[in-house]
């Protein structure tokens, strides 16, 4: 994981990356580039289907950077039912149900660290 988010960010966007760890090699990540106010999250497999997505997500998303962004936004495909469910969980509002995906955004409350 650690290889690929080196080699595959851009170091001309600026991005934060908020990494659990739940062991050496399994753990969550959420990523979050500044530049277009765009955040994506990931669970180890061995990790799914024990709720700790939703607790990780919630934590996660209190502890991005302040940087006044007005809108942020994850795209979650419409077939992948589990992050669709996190998402929801986790603190995320659907604002968009389209045929081929679904749009969320954070709770302003959990930005702003309420859980």
């Amino acid at each position: 994981m650690r290889a690929w988010l080196w080699s595959g960010l851009d170091a001309r966007i600026r991005s934060f990356a908020w990494w659990a760890s739940a062991s050496e090699s399994e753990g969550f990540l959420l990523l979050y580039h500044q530049s277009v106010a765009q955040l994506g999250f990931w669970l180890s497999p061995g990790l799914r289907g024990r709720g700790w997505g939703k607790v990780a997500l919630r934590r996660a998303l209190t502890q991005l950077p302040n940087d006044a962004n007005t809108v942020v936004l994850a795209e979650i495909a419409k077939e992948n039912t589990v992050a669709n469910r996190t998402a929801r969980a986790g603190g995320l509002r659907l604002i968009a149900d389209q045929a081929h995906r679904t749009i969320f955004t954070p709770e302003r409350s959990i930005l702003r660290g309420e859980t």
